[in-house]
């Protein structure tokens, strides 16, 4: 999805109803910058972009959230956080697309899933690759991909307490849940749009 003049970003986290934070840059290879944009969810329930203001610069940004007043994000296939009460940065540990919960940090690491250091979700089938994990009530919703990217990406969930995997959208990317919905990415034309819809 674009946000300002050739500008592109992944990994809408929404943190509250009118606010999130994206991975912004010139093109989805080249995500330079996290911000934290206003939202609106539009009739079509597409989300529209209105302002942003950074909170951090890298190289190749992946969120990531927020939590207990710190940043959690990649930065070139390094997690870190980011404490904003005493400026400090810390780095975490070689990974990508993290995302801070109670009991720690869930992340894409060599096309698996790891919570903290363990392994717990690996490419199954004709998959090639799990990533970007958010954590929403005991559940993993996750992205897996079968054909090729852009357009081959799919939303699953993994119950941290069964170990169930369900598939729960077709199309769909970078998903984060919030409030009791589901916020993805489908490949529309030639970028992402960001959607939202209610959790099944």
């Amino acid at each position: 999805m674009r946000c300002g003049l050739l500008q592109k970003f992944e990994d809408f986290c929404p943190i509250d109803d009118t606010n999130a934070l994206i991975a912004h840059g010139v093109d989805y290879s080249h995500l330079t910058e996290i911000l934290k944009v206003k939202y609106s969810i539009e009739n079509d329930n597409s989300i529209h972009i209105e302002s942003g203001i950074p909170l951090a610069k890298g190289k190749y940004m992946r969120l990531g959230n927020l939590l207990d007043g710190k940043l959690v994000f990649s930065d070139c296939y390094k997690i870190y956080t980011f404490d904003f009460q005493n400026n400090t940065k810390i780095e975490y540990g070689e990974g990508l697309q993290p995302y801070g919960y109670k009991d720690g940090i869930v992340y894409q690491r060599n096309a698996c899933i790891y919570n903290n250091d363990e392994r717990i979700i690996i490419p199954h089938g004709e998959y090639e690759v799990v990533g970007r994990p958010t954590v929403y009530k005991n559940k993993i919703y996750y992205e897996a991909r079968a054909s090729p990217a852009p357009r081959g990406w799919e939303v699953w969930s993994y119950d941290m307490g069964t170990k169930e995997q369900i598939k729960i959208k077709e199309e769909g990317a970078n998903p984060f849940v919030y409030d009791d919905k589901l916020f993805y990415s489908k490949w529309v034309g030639s970028e992402f749009k960001t959607f939202c819809e209610e959790l099944k």
